[in-house]
């Protein structure tokens, strides 16, 4: 039995946000590194199970929260370092 989408990607999404959760936890920060692995592991997932039309559609959603969380980071309303 193949599991269906929603299932692959509801399943990658608690391990990726367990796993930054324990590094968060253990070290008091999320590295870059993790996040920037985290969001090709959910494009590449898209590409490989969607297509391209999800590719572009979770690039866009990506883009608009980002954007929404780097308003927040220049008012000063949510921590965030450089590299």
């Amino acid at each position: 039995m193949t599991p269906n989408q929603e299932t692959i990607y509801g399943a990658t999404s608690v391990l990726c946000t367990a796993i930054t959760a324990a590094h968060d936890l253990h070290d008091r920060r999320i590295p870059n590194l993790l996040t920037g692995a985290t969001i090709i592991i959910g494009i590449t997932l898209h590409l490989l199970l969607g297509g391209w039309t999800q590719v572009i559609s979770s690039v866009a959603a990506g883009l608009l929260a980002g954007t929404i969380f780097f308003l927040f980071y220049l008012v000063g309303g949510m921590g965030g370092e450089a590299m």
